[in-house]
């Protein structure tokens, strides 16, 4: 019964960070590919029309992705269904991007959640704020990113976080349905 019961209890999520300090600085990249991103086991596509790193917080050492104004949203795709989905985002001009929107998506495309939020010129990334888009969406399969303004879709990105359930070696619940059989058998050999 034991190890019955160890079977069903949920797997913990594993959560990773994409931070983009591995990218090399003002490539042109589209699109982004991480293959197994933090040992979660799924694989993470970042694209748009042009995406290019930049080291606009040198002292605190992120590069950060960034994309052209008047170019298409950040679109970003997971090989896995994830949870807990949120980003950091700045922008490297005094202008108003508002709207800045998040719009996650499961694997029929179908809407599950919007985050928006208000960036005014005020907020210059020299100066050094970020705006933390978060979304507690579960069953995720591809997340949008995109400001509006003058300059739509000119917003840096850093830092994006996600949560993925841990999947099981083959052999790891093999050899937890073999120990759950055997304690089965014991415990009818027992009551015999």
């Amino acid at each position: 019964m034991i190890a019955l019961g160890l079977i069903c209890l949920p797997i913990a999520a594993h959560a990773t960070t994409l931070d983009f300090e591995d990218l090399s600085l003002g490539l042109d990249l589209p699109p982004i590919a991480y293959v197994n991103a933090g040992g979660t086991g799924i694989d993470v596509t970042l694209a748009a029309d042009h995406l290019s790193v930049a080291d606009t917080f040198s002292s605190k050492g992120n590069a950060l992705l960034s994309q052209d104004p008047n170019r298409s949203p950040l679109t970003i795709t997971f090989s896995g269904l994830i949870n807990n989905f949120s980003l950091d985002t700045g922008d490297f001009g005094a202008d108003d991007d508002s709207p800045v929107i998040i719009q996650l998506y499961d694997a029929s495309d179908n809407l599950l959640d919007t985050v928006s939020q208000p960036w005014d010129a005020s907020m210059d990334i020299s100066n050094g704020p970020y705006l933390h888009l978060a979304s507690l969406a579960t069953g995720v399969k591809k997340v949008v990113f995109s400001s509006g303004g003058q300059f739509p879709n000119s917003m840096y990105v850093d830092n994006v976080s996600f949560s993925a359930n841990a999947v099981p070696e083959p052999a790891t619940m093999a050899i937890l349905g073999l120990g759950s059989l055997a304690l089965l058998r014991k415990r009818r050999i027992k009551t015999s």
